[in-house]
């Protein structure tokens, strides 16, 4: 995903499953770039690291930490 894709899926209003909070953001897997460092840094987006694979989670919950 990247850093313009993560910013569409933060505009959509997601409800963690576990929680129910819609203070849910996207999980950006590879290498960050400076902008989508600082996405990370305002919370709009979580790094999930470079390891990328089919069962990686997507989603995650500020409120309550759940991933999905």
């Amino acid at each position: 995903m990247s850093a313009g894709n993560a910013k569409k899926d933060v505009k959509r209003k997601r409800m963690c499953p576990s929680c129910r909070s819609e203070q849910v953001i996207p999980i950006v897997y590879g290498l960050p770039d400076v902008g989508l460092a600082r996405q990370a840094e305002e919370g709009l987006v979580a790094l999930g690291g470079c390891c990328v694979d089919d069962d990686n989670p997507r989603w995650k919950c500020k409120a309550c930490e759940n991933e999905w």
